[in-house]
């Protein structure tokens, strides 16, 4: 039998087909007596998803029996405040602010204008009122990091 974590991660990737639920992280403490699983979905994420697939994911878990191995699964939604882990969770906040860091280091506070599969168009102020506004396109891959900006 592998690692419980690499048993949870398939039996969790299972549950998430014919579903529009995905898998943002799941992770472990060293001893793999902790694991969480972090989840959104393509529509919004309700309580109810998250109880079906909590459920879903427990039972699979059961009927697998990963042998003497006691651990706590915790399932749930990545905090508003947490970076965003995968390029489907991009969509629905469209239209927000967001705070990109890139991978060569720049900082960009924009809106987050259009979402294509893994490109985004960030939109800035021109440097003058009067200015048209700055259009950047950024590719998922060149972000190292990208947040919700709760403060708008």
């Amino acid at each position: 039998m592998g690692s419980i974590i690499g048993i949870i991660r398939s039996i969790a990737e299972a549950a998430t087909e014919g579903t529009d639920v995905f898998i943002t992280s799941i992770s472990a403490n060293r001893d793999e007596t902790l694991i969480r699983i972090a989840i959104d979905a393509d529509s919004n994420l309700s309580m109810e998803k998250i109880t079906q697939f909590s459920r879903t994911v427990s039972k699979a878990v059961d009927e697998q029996d990963p042998g003497d191995h006691k651990f706590t699964l915790e399932i749930g939604s990545p905090g508003a405040d947490q970076p965003l882990q995968d390029p489907r969770q991009l969509p629905k906040h469209q239209g927000r602010k967001v705070h990109a860091v890139l991978r060569d280091g720049r900082e960009i506070k924009a809106l987050l204008k259009q979402v294509e599969g893994s490109k985004i168009e960030l939109e800035t102020p021109g440097a003058k009122k009067k200015d048209p506004p700055i259009l950047e396109h950024i590719e998922w891959q060149d972000l190292a990091k990208i947040t919700i900006d709760l403060k708008y």
